[in-house]
Formats: C-alpha cells, structure tokens, sequence
C-alpha cells in the first residue's frame, strides 16, 4: 500500500537526512612497500604473509602492497620514493644505517661470533635506533639479521695471505664493510646487485662475501666452486614505515600493524636460520659447491685485521663512544652465556 501523498513528502527530506548522516564505510588504507628481495625467495613469501596477515587482522581496513625484486629501484632509490611520498615503506639492509646511523654496529666486520650476538645488541640498542629512526622520518617497524657472511671463491682460499691476495666483491650500497675491507689490506671492487652476476663471468673479482641465502636467492650460489663457512661480518635488516604513512592510521590500525611486524621480524630471524643452516649443512654441496674448512689461522687472523681496522677508522667508521658500548655488552653477555653454560 502506498502512502498518501503528504506523508512521501515529509518522509523525502526525513531519508535523505539519514542517508546524509550514516556513516559511509571508510576505503581501506593500503600502504606502498619496497624490497630488493627476488619473488619467490623465501624472504618475498614471508613479506607476502606478513602483508596478509595485517589485513586479516584489520578485517580488510589495512592492505600492504609489496613491490618486489627492486622494481621500484635498489634500497636507495626506493627510499627516496617513500621520502617523495610516491612509497610508504621499505624493507631491506643497505638503507638502514643511513636512517639509524648506530645500525653500522651490526655490520662490524670479525666483532661478532654469531648471529645471536647481533640481535642480542640490536635489542639492547632498540630504544636509540627507534629515536633515529623517528628524527630521519620514519617509524621502526623491527630489525633482525639476515645472517653471516661467507666467503665463495673461484679456488679455494685457506689463509689470510690468500684472502689479500685475491680481488674481492663488495655491494656498492655497503660503506661499512667496503671502509674495513680496504683497511685491512683487502683488494675490493665494488658494484651494484644486478651487476654482480656480469662482473663475475667477466672475471673481475675472484671472490665474494655474501649471506648463503643472498647468494641463493640470486643464484649467484650456481656460478661459484667454492665457499668458505665463517662468520666474517653480520648483515643486519630493518623494516620502516614513514611517519607520514604512519601518523594518519587510527589508533586501532597502528596497533596491528606493529603487532603483525612483531610476528613477521620473530618469522624472518627463525628462516633466515634454518636457510642459512640447511645450506650450510649440505644443501650447497648438493649444488656442486665444496666446502672450505676455515682454518683456526684464518679465523684469528682475520678478526684481528679487522679488530686492527675499526680501531684505526674510529669515528670515520663508527661514533668511538658506541662502539665501546657495544663491546661491552658483547664482553657482558658472552659472560653471561659462559656462566650460564657451567650451571
């Protein structure tokens, strides 16, 4: 039954005044992240979970939109587009330390004797790596490590004297290692990622170091005979989000989104491992490659090149006042560890 004229009429104005006051459902917020990670790696499937899971647990108010494999350029370009506004986030190495300048503690080369070492200070460090991060712009999401780097060579390298006799390949985005190789007598040349593959079929290094899952992730792996299993420098990560992508959120979608990287930083550290270990414990061999036992000699000599190195820079390479308060948190939880060993 349809109602009398006059009643339709007062009821129009009375619905559109609903319709105009009715909150309409807001669009969902969808940040812009960068990484140089290779798709289908393990570490873009991981990237890929995370960006689910944040929109999962904002019941699809907050999105993430991975632009993987360096599409939107290598670590430094990508950071420029987030400070242009063009990208909201990145997630990666090399551009860390430029927004935290304390992170080149994780990258000191012979400093540390394991990867839990490093995320052991890098959480001691925290609270002064998220005020740097704050003052250059952006908010920390986490940082983790990536893993160790080991040496992979045309021939087998069994001694210092060989390591400085070889010519090495360093990423041209890595000052920190690129200083201390050069002040340890190391002979480096230096060029992008996407060069790495080129230069080496050129023979123009005869040797790099590189994390086992870098070098897998890239297959830089297939191309080399050799690699020599030591710790000789950590390679940290860290995972940013602008503050100005950040600051706009509601309250209730910054929470899920520092609660879904927490999970996402805990996920990486446990794969990067397991990767690492099971490339390590015979999976390269698998491959092709042969494994280079690293000699107590090479060991010892290598870390005190690079002991010798990072006291020589000083400040050109790290500020003085924290490298000697990194040293001793390591010297304090190495006894700790020793201590707690004996119980």
């Amino acid at each position: 039954m349809s109602l009398p004229k006059p009643i339709r009429a007062a009821a129009l104005p009375l619905c559109a005044l609903t319709l105009l006051t009715t909150p309409a459902a807001a669009d969902p917020v969808t940040l812009r992240m960068a990484a140089i990670a290779p798709d289908g790696t393990e570490w873009a499937r991981t990237l890929k979970a995370f960006a689910r899971d944040v929109e999962v647990s904002s019941k699809g108010e907050l999105k993430m939109k991975w632009y993987l494999g360096g599409i939107a350029g290598d670590e430094l370009a990508a950071l420029e587009r987030v400070k242009q506004g063009q990208l909201d986030g990145e997630a990666g190495s090399s551009f860390c330390a430029r927004l935290a300048p304390s992170l080149r503690a994780a990258r000191l080369g012979g400093l540390y004797e394991s990867r839990d070492e490093v995320v052991y200070i890098m959480g001691r460090l925290k609270p002064v790596l998220d005020e740097e991060f704050r003052k250059s712009g952006f908010f920390n999401l986490g940082q983790a490590v990536f893993g160790a780097d080991v040496l992979f060579s045309r021939q087998p390298i069994r001694t210092f004297d060989e390591l400085r006799a070889a010519k090495l390949w360093a990423w041209n985005l890595d000052p920190v290692w690129q200083q201390i190789a050069q002040e340890m007598g190391l002979k480096t040349m230096s060029t992008s990622i996407d060069e790495h593959s080129p230069a080496w079929r050129r023979k123009s290094y005869d040797a790099f170091f590189t994390v086992p899952s870098v070098a897998l992730a890239y297959q830089w792996s297939a191309e080399v005979p050799y690699y020599t299993d030591f710790a000789a420098t950590m390679l940290p990560a860290c995972l940013v989000v602008a503050n100005a992508a950040l600051d706009p959120l509601p309250l209730e979608l910054k929470q899920v989104l520092q609660s879904s990287a927490a999970k996402f930083m805990i996920h990486f550290n446990e794969i990067s491992v397991q990767l690492d270990d099971a490339l390590t414990s015979g999976l390269f061999e698998k491959q092709g490659l042969k494994r280079v036992p690293a000699s107590p000699a090479l060991r010892r000599e290598f870390y005190a090149a690079a002991r010798r190195a990072r006291d020589k820079l000083g400040a050109a390479l790290i500020a003085p006042a924290l490298l000697s308060s990194v040293e001793k948190m390591l010297a304090e939880h190495r006894q700790q560890r020793r201590e707690g060993a004996k119980r």
